[in-house]
């Protein structure tokens, strides 16, 4: 079938030809999942059709699509969001209905990885819808987008992508949601238009600026941007009809701005034209989004303003893009802009103040209100009252629940902290854990807050020593300055500037501050954020009287400098092996200065933390090892920290990272990866990143422990399978049990099936594999978020202290989680009456009067029946019993059970075919034929034994016997 003659149907302007293109794309089954992909993208234009019917098939075929290939069920995600408020009552029930499908909830539950892996897409259409689509999925779950937030927040300091810059800032700024919501939309609806592979020519981008859909001219212009040589003297005419136009859209118009700017590049005579038009938009338009619009322009073509009233603009975005357009003689005027607490007006200032054209006397100003601590984004000096009750009475209580706060309540609970303690001794001395914890956070803004908090109070404080003293070993300096985070390395620096002025004034401190300038020389010459290093730089040059030029510290002169200023042989043998990693010489000669540096701080393991160097040669090799066998497990302490952070870090390219330094150190000390066993193997068993689960099992291996066996394409197919298939795919031993356990862990809401779950904890809770035990227990541990859970108290109890004792650390720690989370959540008159029945029933168990032990065997089959698996136990143990009828009673509850569940007793039930009484034989065949049908393994133990029993007179044995035989025959038929 031609897939795509079918689809050019859906370009005709018959909407019945468009129509019967649905039916029958609707109606494939797709060979590949490339197919189903180039369908779906086109299918999804059609949800803009203004015809009902074509929306309503359109969803009926894109439905039928996703549930051949579920993995592609997140692209239509936001256009369902959409639709649900669409209009039109009709489409909006059916996209309200598909949004509650297990399917497309699976999808929405793992759309943030989605998306935090496409916003660090090298891909920049990518990288764009994923920040567009940060928005549309918002309102649908803000949980699912708050963890990404960080990650946008740090995105907006890469200049290297200015249109995602502006996005970035747009999404995070503007209060405007309607203008937002239509931008987004029409991101969306051109994404949807534009093949990103094609070279479309002029003619057709003619047609498409000459269109009278909006679309479709957001279409030609995203086609003019990727490829300007297109540009040419016809297309041009037309373009800058569409850009002076007054009846040009007003998104059209906006791109244009960025559009023109781009081609003023090659096209000078178009500067003049976007001056004209941007002066004319920003002196008549009142609309926020064209005035910010123009100032791109402006940026684009390198045009400075001198209206210094854009300074003080209501908006936010004016603001911050007017700090960057402001002419150097006015560049005093940025510092007030310091006062200003929103993100994108902070990181613009900066930016800003330390460009060459800026005066070293504005400069001087610049760095004294960067230090300021109340110029800090979105610090605010209104406590909330609430906060100031929990600081003040239950600081014990926030630190015991800190990791379960949300991050953006970490930072407005610190806000609060830092401006309470920064005037008020008593709130510094019971609020140190706190501190503590804020700074080792998993989220790198609340880290950096954690740090602010510092500077608020060393800002204020007459002795500083007092607070570093109390927080001694939790500012580890290699720590803060290699912190994934910008915002962490930039508090940083503003700490050690705080710390130097104190030092300044007594005497004897020389060597200290020496080291602290090493540091600050470590961020200048190495920091991969402009932003950190200029600072840095500024430090040094109007604090320590030092300039640094990074052109003039060279292999003819680097040493020099090592001899003049020892503790900055850290930052400048970094500095020269990142500039000469390629020669092997050098690098050699570099690891020996390392030796002759180390009582400076100078440590090899952390100078090769992030440096993308070869160490495939022999001699570099051998070299590095030489080295690691002379340093002491205390001078690896550093580096180890450095793993350990990038390892917990919530961002997930931090943690990839954090892997490639371990397995890079590693070539040096192999033994360094036994100090991150539990880090690696918490990574390897829940990681929402396969290549990140993937890559730590890859280093357990290094070590020889086992890890999950794990497959990426089994792993996206399960991650859109119901719960009870994968229950079955776990129960039954099939291929893909692990990325089973891995989907079913991280499901926290869904758990439909107790009874199911429970029998899978109870077959896998004493399994030889580490990984499998560890998943029961995450399970399990899910599973007492459920109300239903408290049924099952006593054997959960029974099997989490059972296996406080694991070998394995991480199996251990989970146990002993849900023990601590029993022990709050459950009432203790649930605990007491489950308790209570089950030791009845044990007391009527060890009765000498077989009729009540038939009893209490028919109410411990109720438990179990329940799915209180963790009661087997007492009926197997009920196989010894001396009369036939307690055996027999616990002969037919064992017949109903998986026999996984009961492999211990499994030998003892086959040993039964010995019993004296004919009545128990009979039952155990019947059980172990049961059994048979399930497992052909056990079939093989029974056979030997049968032809001794033939010679039993009892028809019904004879019958059991010809039964059990010809089942066994029928099974090596099929699998032969």
């Amino acid at each position: 079938m031609n897939i795509k003659r079918i689809v050019s149907d859906l370009k005709k302007e018959s909407w019945y030809a468009k129509l019967d293109a649905v039916n029958r794309l609707g109606n494939i089954v797709y060979e590949s999942q490339d197919d189903a992909d180039y369908v779906l993208n086109n299918l999804l234009i059609e949800l803009e059709s203004p015809k009902t019917v074509m929306q309503a098939r359109t969803l009926w075929a894109t439905n039928n699509i996703i549930k051949q290939y579920p993995q592609l069920a997140y692209k239509i995600v936001p256009h369902l969001l959409r639709l649900s408020n669409y209009d039109n009552k009709a489409i909006k029930e059916i996209s309200n209905e598909l949004l509650n499908k297990p399917l497309i909830q699976y999808a929405i539950s793992r759309y943030n990885t989605i998306l935090s892996k496409s916003i660090h897409s090298e891909d920049y259409y990518e990288k764009l819808g994923a920040i567009i689509n940060i928005w549309k999925m918002a309102p649908v779950d803000p949980d699912l987008i708050d963890s990404i937030l960080p990650e946008l927040i740090e995105s907006m300091i890469n200049k290297n992508h200015l249109k995602i810059g502006i996005f970035s800032w747009i999404l995070l700024e503007s209060d405007d949601n309607e203008t937002i919501e239509e931008i987004v939309d029409v991101i969306n609806k051109v994404y949807l238009h534009l093949d990103f592979n094609a070279q479309y020519p002029p003619s057709y981008i003619k047609k498409l600026i000459n269109s009278p859909d909006p679309v479709l001219n957001h279409v030609g212009l995203s086609s003019i941007e990727k490829n300007p040589e297109n540009a040419n003297n016809e297309l041009m005419e037309d373009l800058l009809k569409l850009f002076t136009s007054e009846n040009t859209d007003r998104f059209v118009k906006a791109k244009m701005f960025y559009t023109i700017g781009l081609l003023s590049k090659t096209k000078p005579y178009l500067k003049t034209i976007l001056i004209h038009e941007a002066n004319k938009t920003i002196k008549n338009e009142k609309d926020w989004l064209l005035t910010f619009a123009a100032l791109i322009g402006f940026y684009l073509i390198e045009e400075k303003i001198t209206n210094l009233e854009l300074l003080h603009h209501s908006n936010s975005l004016i603001r911050a893009v007017a700090i960057q357009l402001i002419d150097s003689r006015s560049s005093e005027q940025i510092l007030s802009a310091f006062a200003d607490n929103h993100i994108t007006v902070f990181i613009s200032a900066i930016d800003r103040s330390i460009m060459q054209d800026v005066s070293d006397e504005i400069k001087l100003k610049f760095l004294n209100e960067l230090s300021n601590p109340d110029n800090y984004p979105y610090m605010s000096e209104n406590i909330d009252e609430n906060s100031v009750t929990k600081l003040r009475d239950s600081v014990g209580d926030i630190v015991h629940s800190w990791d379960s706060e949300h991050w953006l309540s970490k930072i407005n609970l610190m806000n609060d902290l830092g401006n309470l303690a920064k005037n008020n001794q008593d709130y510094i001395d019971s609020s140190i854990d706190l501190i503590i914890k804020s700074m080792e956070d998993n989220y790198g803004m609340v880290r950096a807050q954690g740090l602010w908090i510092i500077r608020a109070i060393l800002y204020n404080s007459k002795d500083p020593f007092y607070i570093l003293e109390a927080l001694d070993g939790h500012l580890e300096p290699i720590l803060k300055i290699n912190d994934p985070n910008v915002f962490v390395r930039l508090n940083y620096i503003l700490i050690l500037r705080n710390f130097a002025e104190f030092l300044n004034k007594i005497e004897g401190t020389e060597d200290k501050r020496s080291e602290i300038a090493g540091y600050l020389l470590y961020m200048a010459l190495n920091d991969s954020t402009k932003l950190v290093s200029d600072v840095a730089k500024l430090v040094l040059k109007f604090d320590f009287d030092t300039e640094i030029n990074k052109k003039e510290i060279n292999l003819d002169n680097f040493q020099k400098y090592l001899e003049a200023f020892p503790y900055s042989a850290l930052g400048i043998i970094r500095y020269m092996l990142l500039k000469n990693q390629g020669n092997e010489q050098v690098v050699s000669m570099l690891i020996d200065l390392c030796r002759t540096y180390h009582d400076y701080g100078c440590d090899m393991f952390c100078i090769l933390y992030g440096v993308d160097m070869d160490l495939t040669s022999e001699s570099i090799c051998e070299k590095l090892k030489e080295y690691s066998t002379c340093v002491s497990n205390e001078d690896q302490k550093s580096v180890k920290l450095i793993i350990k952070m990038h390892l917990n870090e919530h961002n997930w390219k931090v943690r990839m990272t954090g892997l490639s330094i371990l397995e890079k150190i590693s070539v040096m000390d192999p033994k360094i990866i036994d100090d991150f066993v539990i880090d690696l193997i918490n990574i390897a068993l829940s990681d929402r990143i396969f290549e990140i689960r993937e890559f730590a099992g890859k280093l357990l291996g290094m070590i020889d422990y086992e890890s999950p066996e794990i497959d990426r394409e089994t792993s996206i197919n399960y991650l859109f399978k119901r719960s009870d298939e994968l229950l079955e795919i776990i129960k039954d031993g099939k291929f893909g049990v692990d990325e089973a356990f891995y989907a079913l862990s991280i499901r926290t809401k869904e758990i439909d099936s107790i009874e199911n779950l429970m029998s899978v904890v109870s077959k896998f809770k004493n399994d030889e594999h580490w990984y499998r035990r560890a998943y029961a227990y995450k399970i399990l541990e899910n599973l007492i978020k459920n109300p239903k859970a408290d049924h099952y108290h006593y054997e959960i109890i029974n099997w989490c202290l059972e296996a406080t004792e694991d070998k394995n650390p991480v199996i251990s720690g989970l146990s002993k989680g849900i023990l601590e989370k029993l022990g709050r959540a459950v009432q203790p008159s649930c605990q007491k009456t489950a308790y209570d029945r089950i030791r009845r029933i044990e007391n009527l168990l060890e009765s000498g009067d077989w009729t009540v032990k038939v009893e209490a065997l028919q109410s411990v089959r109720d438990f179990i029946n329940e799915g209180h698996y963790g009661y087997l136990d007492i009926v197997m143990e009920k196989l010894d019993d001396p009369h036939w009828k307690v055996k027999n009673a616990a002969l037919g509850i064992l017949a109903d059970i998986d026999p996984d569940l009961i492999k211990p007793a499994i030998p003892k039930i086959i040993s039964l075919l010995n019993d004296g009484d004919e009545s128990v034989i009979l039952k155990t065949l019947l059980t172990l034929k049961k059994f048979g049908q399930k497992d052909m393994k056990i079939l093989e133990k029974v056979m030997p034994k049968l032809d001794k029993l033939e010679n039993y007179g009892t028809w019904s044995i004879k019958e059991e016997i010809m039964r059990l035989k010809l089942s066994y025959y029928n099974k090596l038929r099929q699998k032969h």
